[in-house]
């Protein structure tokens, strides 16, 4: 199981060393350049008005800073695949319209008014970065 899948859903990136292919330097770089200390935290346990996750078993937590927008983190606390649908309430937050990217990968993700699908592992993870347009 990876534990980041669990840790990084509360914020917290594990000092580890940065064994080849395991990301940890990546994280970090993505922590840098969005500074939690200023950014209003809509946890996983009390989100629900902001964005929704399904199925059951996936859990997202976000970060957001004015005029900025968000740092999403989707994780699959499960022991299977899932397909997952992560809904952002997009006038909650404030926005029109949004570009999502995968924030360690910066590639575009593909969305119809802040909804998101796609596969995660087992106990895996997926960061997303929300821009508001």
């Amino acid at each position: 199981r990876d534990m980041f899948a669990y840790t990084l859903l509360h914020g917290v990136l594990i000092r580890q060393s940065d064994v080849a292919g395991s990301g940890v330097a990546a994280l970090w770089r993505m922590y840098d350049q969005f500074p939690f200390a200023q950014a209003k935290l809509y946890p996983y346990w009390d989100n629900a008005e902001y964005l929704t996750v399904a199925p059951e078993g996936v859990y997202a937590s976000a970060w957001e800073r004015p005029r900025e927008g968000l740092l999403v983190i989707v994780s699959n606390l499960t022991d299977a695949e899932q397909q997952v649908a992560l809904q952002l309430h997009l006038n909650r937050f404030g926005y029109r319209d949004v570009t999502i990217k995968d924030a360690l990968t910066n590639e575009a993700v593909t969305h119809e008014n802040g909804k998101v699908r796609f596969p995660l592992g087992a106990w895996r993870y997926r960061y997303l970065r929300v821009r508001p347009k």
